[in-house]
């Protein structure tokens, strides 16, 4: 009786110790290191006056350790003195300044941080030239080690041209585009042009007049529309996602404002219409995505809710001096049965 009391003590014993490691275990998985990379290829960005380059979103935790380590390579046509400042939610944490030389420079920056709250915060890097010569970035790439959430979702978006293709894609709220061949090919993060940074984006090609449109969200959630390289027009505000699509010199619109889907269209000549509301009982939506099929004529509009549900709807064909009334009856029947 004894020796099986000490057996079953000792089991016990290997069992509590079993499930001390199986939590330490956890604890280790849970203070696990995240890494992001990020990477701006600007091909040559040209910089006079102080300019913020937007690094990207993270979500950190109170006293979180987080480790930056980040390269810049500036192209200079003269000498000229270059302060860089890392800078978190408006505080910077790390600041040098460089004497820079004619022709390629390289600059290194190595940072430890520890936050002092658990919040959202924007990662900046700014770059001023002191005697306000001319400098040119030509990129930035970080390291970021840590505790941390990233905000980074990316999007893409592939567009049809007369004899093109223009693919585009949104990483760490910076759009990038390239206008490509109808090939085969491979192409490098590199390779694609940085347009601008944003929430959200959406191209939009007139075949008409052979004119590429983008509209972009900025950061605070206003929307802007321009042609390709040229200035911006802004439209409205309280915009979370936004896709165009060009139909006989028509600029047709559909955003996400506030849970709700909105529709606008944009004439030839710049001026836009009322705004409308899409009346959906759907859930709070969060994406929206318009095309336009060829082979019926036909507007298609694909929204999506926060629960990840899809719908799909068609434009209907307006009539006019028609009217009919339509009336529905409905019968209901009950089978059930019980089991004796």
């Amino acid at each position: 009786m004894i020796n099986n009391f000490s057996y079953l003590k000792r089991q016990t014993e290997n069992l509590e110790q079993e499930i001390e490691l199986l939590k330490l275990n956890n604890k280790k998985e849970e203070k696990s290191t995240n890494c992001v990379c990020i990477n701006k290829n600007f091909s040559n960005l040209e910089v006079i006056l102080p300019k913020k380059i937007l690094l990207g979103y993270l979500n950190f935790s109170q006293t979180s350790s987080l480790y930056f380590q980040g390269q810049i390579n500036i192209f200079l046509t003269q000498s000229e003195s270059v302060e860089i400042s890392l800078i978190v939610n408006n505080i910077s944490i790390q600041k040098l300044e460089k004497n820079l030389v004619l022709g390629n420079n390289q600059i290194n920056i190595f940072c430890n941080f520890t936050p002092i709250l658990t919040e959202n915060a924007v990662v900046f890097i700014k770059i001023t030239p002191k005697n306000k010569n001319s400098i040119y970035i030509q990129e930035v790439s970080f390291f970021i080690w840590g505790m941390f959430e990233t905000q980074n979702e990316s999007t893409y978006q592939a567009l049809e041209l007369n004899n093109n293709y223009l693919i585009s894609f949104l990483s760490s709220n910076n759009i990038y585009y390239k206008i490509i061949p109808k090939e085969e090919n491979e192409f490098c993060f590199n390779e694609f042009e940085n347009l601008d940074i944003g929430y959200g984006f959406s191209f939009a090609y007139s075949k008409e007049s052979n004119q590429i449109f983008l509209f972009r969200i900025n950061l605070n959630g206003d929307l802007f529309y321009s042609k390709l390289n040229e200035t911006e027009e802004y439209l409205i505000s309280k915009i979370s996602y936004v896709s165009a699509i060009s139909l006989n010199n028509i600029l047709y619109v559909f955003c996400i404002s506030d849970g709700k889907c909105l529709y606008f269209e944009i004439d030839e000549l710049g001026n836009m219409s009322l705004t409308k509301t899409i009346n959906t009982y759907f859930n709070k939506l969060v994406r929206v995505n318009a095309f336009y099929n060829d082979y019926n004529n036909k507007i298609y509009v694909n929204i999506s809710d926060s629960k990840n549900s899809n719908y799909l709807m068609e434009q209907t064909i307006e009539t006019t001096n028609v009217a009919s009334n339509i009336s529905a009856s409905y019968s209901l029947t009950i089978n059930t049965y019980e089991d004796i």
